[in-house]
């Protein structure tokens, strides 16, 4: 069911990225730069409120700072 609900959430925001790049302006590669980096980030920040709202906030703050330690060793 997770799979479902982030397969919408997607969808939708790339209709509203799509949208407000037009509006804006803005060249499609720059909306496909954006819609990457949401598209990266939206899965973990997702697992992060879950977690918390079970009250394992510990969990979720240790999950968060894994992620971000993660992508800085990528940088390297």
């Amino acid at each position: 069911m997770s799979i479902v609900w982030l397969g919408f959430i997607t969808y939708f925001v790339v209709e509203i990225a799509q949208d407000v790049f037009v509006d804006l302006g803005f060249g499609a590669e720059f909306l496909g730069l954006s819609v990457l980096a949401v598209g990266s980030s939206l899965p973990d920040c997702l697992s992060s409120i879950i977690v918390a709202r079970q009250g394992r906030i510990d969990m979720a703050v240790r999950q968060h700072c894994l992620v971000r330690f993660c992508s800085l060793d990528r940088q390297s």
